[in-house]
């Protein structure tokens, strides 16, 4: 080989391995920020390892400076992580690989902090502001009128009452449905979609779902978390009409372990509930004029309490009379259940088969009495459950 052919070939091979250093170095990701009334101190960089079961774990500190800037670089893994600031504020990030993010804004201001360098964490931010949009468009205005109403004194049974929080229900389903299609029309496969699926639910949503989770699988192969968006699909088709539902084992009020599968029962209805839900309780007498005339017949309720305190569900039980089958771990949505049934709000039901097959959800007032009196009108010999 020649001196010119040997020359040649080493700067060939040294601008091939700067190329290669320079690829590499891209994938690094750079968190800088400036926020005004940040003490200097740390704040916290959170991975949010599985944001369906409420699991997190702090992967970095961050230094502060004086000036409220900080400045924090590290190839990260493709995932959704929280910048939390300090015990009031905080901001959650969408990061892809190689991304150089920036933060503004004030720390003890009413306002959001901005986000910039981050297209994922942009786009979660515009999901989060449609959702407290419709949230308080279709839920919490109804839910401020029937405060009023309550604060004028009027009853439970007030038929204005009933009939608004009839409406508080519907309408929680229409929000979800609106949250759907903000992913479908806005979302594409952004690393963004993994923490929308707290409150992917609904039916008719379902097929759509299913291949969002195949579109973005693709997009993020072999990634942890594309094999969280698919275990969240998977639990909402074994909830899905026809699909088979999960064991619940918990204790009742003497502590004793009651399981789903031991009830022998031909229909089941699993009512998700808790004392400081008000449609729930309402709902208490409609649930008892069902179990009493059709107990014998071989209708049976689990119901499942999402309290923290023990004392406030006992006494919703006695007061409301809820005499079937009552258990809790008062962990409200971090019981396993929750997540076993995608369940994000309440009130929630699931009705099953003796053989734990789901022939409807979320059913409530003259929905789930006539799907009652149908299904016992149409075979009303009791059957055990296997």
């Amino acid at each position: 080989m020649t001196k010119t052919k040997i020359f040649i070939w080493l700067i060939f091979l040294f601008s091939s391995l700067s190329i290669t250093c320079s690829a590499k170095e891209t994938q690094k990701n750079i968190i800088s920020g400036e926020i005004k009334n940040l003490p200097k101190g740390l704040i916290q960089l959170i991975l949010e390892e599985d944001i369906n079961r409420k699991k997190s774990r702090i992967i970095a500190k961050i230094p502060v400076d004086e000036k409220g800037g900080f400045k924090f670089e590290k190839k990260l893994t493709p995932y959704v992580y929280t910048l939390k600031i300090n015990d009031r504020k905080s901001v959650m990030l969408a990061i892809d690989k190689g991304q150089d993010i920036f933060i503004m804004g004030d720390a003890d201001g009413p306002d959001p902090l901005q986000v910039t360098g981050s297209e994922d964490s942009e786009k979660l931010s515009a999901y989060e502001k449609f959702r407290k949009e419709s949230l308080n468009r279709l839920v919490n205005s109804v839910r401020n009128q029937i405060k009023m109403l309550k604060a004028k004194g009027l009853p439970e049974n007030n038929p204005q009452l009933v009939a608004l929080t009839k409406l508080e229900v519907e309408n929680y389903e229409q929000h979800r449905d609106e949250l759907i299609e903000f992913i479908k029309n806005e979302m594409g496969t952004s690393l963004a979609i993994y923490p929308t699926s707290i409150r992917w639910g609904g039916e008719k949503n379902i097929p759509f779902l299913i291949q969002l989770a195949k579109r973005f699988e693709s997009a993020h192969p072999n990634t942890q978390i594309a094999a969280k968006i698919n275990e969240k699909v998977k639990v909402l088709k074994s909830n899905s009409i026809g699909g088979k539902v999960a064991e619940i084992q918990m204790p009742d009020k003497n502590g004793k372990i009651v399981s789903l599968s031991s009830i022998k029962a031909k229909y089941i209805l699993i009512d998700f509930w808790a004392s400081w839900c008000v449609p729930c309780r309402r709902e208490s007498g409609l649930l008892s004029e069902l179990y009493q005339k059709f107990k014998p017949n071989g209708f049976e309720i689990y119901a499942v309490g999402f309290d923290s305190e023990k004392n406030y569900w006992m006494q919703a039980i006695e007061r409301d009379k809820r005499t079937w089958i009552n258990v809790s771990t008062f962990r409200e949505f971090e019981t396993p259940a929750s997540f076993d049934y995608a369940v994000t709000a309440l009130p929630a039901n699931v009705l099953i088969n003796s053989s734990g097959k789901v022939i409807a959800k979320n059913l409530h007032d003259d929905d789930l009495k006539a799907m009652i009196e149908k299904l016992f009108s149409e075979s009303p010999g009791a059957e055990l459950h296997q």
